[in-house]
């Protein structure tokens, strides 16, 4: 099993009725439903949307919904895993037997 490297990464976990989720890797953000990828791409930034997760570990392996432009050019599709996304955007894992 592959575990992320949170000290490369910044994190926001935010209480509301579903917590507000986002990991930010060097190259881009990975992002719970709460956050709109029409703004992702008025800003220009490179980011992925998951949906139905309740903390950062289950947003690695929920899939892809939607990918800004940005997000896109760097290698990011629909329907891929958001560890694989989280990897485009610049962040490293490490293989752990546990």
């Amino acid at each position: 099993m592959n575990r992320i490297d949170y000290s490369q990464l910044k994190t926001v976990d935010h209480p509301l009725m579903r917590p507000l989720l986002v990991i930010t890797a060097p190259k881009g953000s990975l992002c719970c439903g709460y956050i709109s990828i029409d703004a992702l791409n008025r800003n220009g930034d490179a980011g992925a949307t998951v949906t139905g997760t309740d903390n950062h570990e289950q947003m690695l392996d929920a899939k892809v919904r939607n990918v800004s432009d940005a997000g896109a050019k760097l290698g990011v599709k629909v329907g891929m895993s958001g560890q694989e996304a989280l990897e485009r955007f610049g962040a490293t894992f490490e293989n752990s037997s546990a």
